[in-house]
């Protein structure tokens, strides 16, 4: 199995629960909606010790999900 595939196993049992929302919220990491450039999904900030994932305001729900799930790997 690969790191990655472990490594999200593992967050899921451990806070039980897939949704990468929840999961970013007990990690502490701030999640800011904001409207975007088109060509911006979204991205991962560590600014003076404190975690932000920011999504573009302008997707989908479905997309904001998985950017927020992409932008958590980058900040696991």
């Amino acid at each position: 199995m690969s790191y990655i595939r472990k490594t999200v196993k593992q967050l899921i049992r451990k806070h039980k629960t897939n949704n990468p929302f929840e999961i970013a919220e007990k990690l502490n990491i701030t999640l800011v909606f904001r409207y975007m450039h088109e060509e911006i999904n979204g991205f991962y900030k560590l600014y003076k010790r404190n975690r932000f994932i920011l999504i573009n305001k302008n997707l989908s729900h479905k997309l904001q999900h998985f950017v927020c799930s992409h932008e958590l790997g980058h900040a696991v």
